[in-house]
């Protein structure tokens, strides 16, 4: 099962052990080089220079690497969360066109959800995917039952 995220709208499907060793690889070469390199480069004629470089290197890109480790996690646990929880519900495609979505030419979909003990609402989906669907379709969703605007379209 896949979901598609109504906010930024990219499905988020799982990384396979490649992807993950790749990714954590990247973070741990990271975390280990720079302080190699303020290390030799303390002994060079430009030592505080490099040493402050390799340690504002070190600090950026491990910051950034853990809070995009932190993003993708909630994003995983909510995923998990409302495929376990989640009260199976239908989309109605009221009105569909193309627009920006992530810098490239997507899809964006009014959508109209309904379904048991689901009070109905009305929303935004933005997708890279071609706008394959038309007015009067449904859509297959499961909606988050703490949180009823909270959402995943099962494709």
């Amino acid at each position: 099962m896949r979901f598609v995220d109504d906010a930024n709208a990219v499905p988020w499907p799982r990384r396979g052990p490649v992807a993950n060793l790749l990714v954590y690889g990247a973070l741990l070469l990271t975390i280990a080089v720079s302080p190699i390199l303020a290390f030799i480069a303390y002994f060079d004629d430009w030592g505080r220079l490099a040493v402050t470089v390799s340690i504002a290197m070190t600090v950026g890109i491990s910051g950034y690497y853990t809070i995009a480790w932190i993003g993708i996690s909630r994003e995983q646990q909510r995923a998990k969360r409302l495929a376990e929880t989640g009260i199976r519900a239908s989309a109605e495609v009221v009105a569909s066109h193309w627009g920006i979505v992530n810098e490239q030419r997507g899809a964006v979909l009014t959508l109209r959800i309904t379904g048991p003990g689901i009070e109905p609402f009305q929303t935004v989906h933005r997708t890279e995917a071609k706008p394959g669907q038309e007015i009067g379709d449904r859509l297959p969703v499961l909606v988050d039952p703490t949180d009823h605007t909270t959402f995943a379209i099962i494709t």
